[in-house]
């Protein structure tokens, strides 16, 4: 029987994260300065959920990992709420900033 490697398995692993943050982060800086204060917020607010998903993904949920020297999943977690809270800080003040 023919069994891929572990190493074949994971081919391309995680390619889609920053190719969508890449993406958002384009259109964030097309888009941006052409809106209005009210688009301006949505745009970023609406841009801060697609960031946190990629996050999870990355952080919480990473699967296979080449060391086995890696975080415990309750680190991970604690580390993505607290990249949570930052970002979510860091919207709230420009959502809600004059």
């Amino acid at each position: 029987m023919n069994v891929p490697s572990p190493r074949r398995l994971q081919y391309g692993y995680l390619l889609e994260i920053p190719i969508m943050i890449m993406v958002g982060g384009a259109v964030v800086a097309t888009l941006f300065f052409h809106l209005p204060p009210v688009g301006q917020k949505v745009l970023v607010s609406g841009m801060a959920l697609p960031l946190l998903f990629c996050l999870y993904y990355v952080i919480v949920a990473p699967g296979w990992m080449a060391d086995n020297e890696h975080l415990k999943p309750t680190l991970r977690l604690l580390a993505f709420l607290l990249l949570t809270a930052m970002i979510g800080t860091g919207v709230s003040i420009f959502v809600l900033g004059e």
